[in-house]
């Protein structure tokens, strides 16, 4: 027995030992910003010895720092389990909770920090913010004063004050409080926020452009307001500059997926199809990979296939190849087109791009069948790939299959309920089907998802005038409102921003 307690008990220090070994390699990874390598360390960690806080603690920072929020969210809590009262998880799960709708979570975690410490300035502002969230303004008001006696400089509480004054219906009330601040101390980033939506609420589009023009030197590195100020400069006819601000952000090697996806489809909303060689030469110096080949695929697509071989010059790869098939079909070089595409799914048979070009040639060769299987191959691999869908639903309309070709484009517009390309495709042959009142649903169904979407509002004012519908009227006020909406959409389902510098989304 005592020889099986010894083993046992070298064992356990063995296994705490690995632990805090990788434990100490995941924070030293963290440190260099090699995210990837911290979280295999830290789980090898949790792994070994799951009932240490300071692990989960360690692991809920690396997945912030992976912007993992919700993943963050799970390791700060499950430090809590193991200490109630540690502050950091605490301030974790009180501050990500309310970012990522776990508002009781938020709301006892924030709950404990005002009763570890009633004037902890984080804590009060987050309670405040939780009382915006019931619209309880007075009581956000008095969370915000509270602030303020504290610290008469706190930025988070003038934000919240003027928000809960804005949102109580008191728009001169929020101005005043923010200008009243400036008098005193000197413009942020968040008072610059709140200024901004405040002003895109009141359709203000002046004031909107002096605080882009502060946070543009407030802060110059942040992606997601400079795709905002391009749809602002798009919306108030500034294209020139809209599009400079655009082509920036691809040729910037930091910029992430998402936010290329969200510039690519500016362009594409505001029909951009011509770029100054200036631009292409800074993406094509500076951009990601990914950068140049989305904004290739637009050029082609729209038309300018100079620009959008320009833009993958110097590139290789399976992906370029398929970019390049793409462009060749457009301009008529079927031969060409076919002959990448060979060698591309010779290898890989799920490649998106090349499947949904095959389908084109396909369908343009009249091998309908063959047609319908690439594309449902390219829509089931890649439900963003707008013309899979429209190419497979066009294959069943050929087939006399006009049953399945309506629910494939319904599939499409479900995967891709924003998209308006696709709903003027589907709305365009359900009138050719007869299908007039489902046309007009169909393009009605786009603006009610994206109100601020200005293509999905003129493509509803052309079907209910091409229908001869009495909606004519509705369209054109919802197609004139669009045009001071300053802001983009959110996606359907996403959660409405909960923090102070968020978008002021009432539904």
């Amino acid at each position: 027995m005592l020889l099986i307690s010894v083993a046992s008990l070298a064992a356990c220090t063995s296994s705490q030992e690995e632990a805090a070994k990788k434990s100490a390699q995941a924070q030293s990874y963290l440190g260099q910003n090699r995210i990837a390598e911290a979280r295999i360390a830290i789980e090898k960690a949790v792994y070994l010895q799951d009932d240490v806080p300071e692990y989960q603690i360690l692991r809920g920072r690396i997945e912030y720092a992976a912007d993992a929020n919700e993943n963050a969210f799970t390791a700060f809590s499950e430090a809590l389990s193991l200490d109630a009262t540690n502050q950091e998880a605490l301030q974790a799960v009180s501050q990500i909770g309310l970012q990522i709708g776990r508002w009781r979570e938020s709301l006892e975690a924030t709950d404990k920090l005002l009763l570890l410490n009633p004037n902890d300035p984080n804590a009060l502002l987050v309670r405040g913010l939780h009382a915006l969230l019931k619209r309880d303004f007075g009581n956000a008001d008095a969370y915000a004063i509270k602030l303020l006696a504290i610290n008469p400089a706190n930025e988070g509480a003038i934000a919240l004050k003027a928000r809960a004054a804005f949102l109580e219906g008191k728009p001169e009330e929020a101005q005043h409080i923010l200008d009243q601040h400036l008098t005193l101390y000197p413009n942020t980033t968040a008072i610059s926020l709140t200024r901004l939506e405040v002003n895109r609420e009141l359709r203000n589009a002046a004031e909107m452009e002096k605080q882009f023009s502060e946070l543009r030197k407030l802060q110059p590195d942040d992606m997601s307001i400079r795709i905002d100020e391009a749809n602002f400069r798009y919306k108030t006819g500034k294209r020139k500059e809209a599009t400079a601000i655009v082509a920036a952000i691809l040729a910037n090697e930091k910029t992430s997926l998402e936010i290329i996806r969200s510039a690519v489809d500016l362009w594409r909303e505001y029909s951009v199809s011509r770029l100054d060689r200036d631009f292409v030469s800074r993406i094509v110096q500076t951009a990601k990979p990914q950068a140049r080949i989305a904004a290739a695929r637009h050029f082609a697509n729209s038309g300018n296939d100079t620009t959008a071989t320009q833009l993958l010059e110097g590139l290789t790869g399976p992906k370029v190849d398929a970019e390049l098939a793409n462009i060749a079909m457009l301009t008529g070089n079927d031969a060409r087109a076919r002959t990448l595409l060979d060698s591309i799914l010779a290898f890989d048979k799920t490649n998106c791009a090349s499947l949904e070009t095959q389908a084109q040639l396909q369908l343009n060769a009249g091998k309908v069948k063959a047609a319908l299987l690439s594309a449902q191959r390219a829509a089931s691999e890649c439900p963003d790939n707008i013309k899979s869908w429209a190419s497979a639903a066009k294959a069943y309309s050929q087939l006399g299959d006009q049953v399945n070709a309506r629910r494939v484009f319904r599939q499409g517009i479900d995967a891709n309920k924003q998209n308006e390309p696709l709903a003027r495709t589907f709305a365009e042959w359900l009138i050719a089907e007869g299908k007039d009142r489902e046309a007009i649903a169909t393009a009605k169904r786009l603006t009610r998802l994206a109100p601020a979407l200005t293509s999905g509002w003129r493509l509803y004012s052309e079907i209910c005038t091409k229908t001869k519908s009495d909606c004519v009227a509705e369209a054109k006020r919802g197609l004139e409102d669009s045009a001071t909406r300053y802001g983009i959409d959110l996606l359907p389902g996403q959660l409405a921003p909960n923090g102070l510098f968020g978008r002021f989304v009432i539904r």
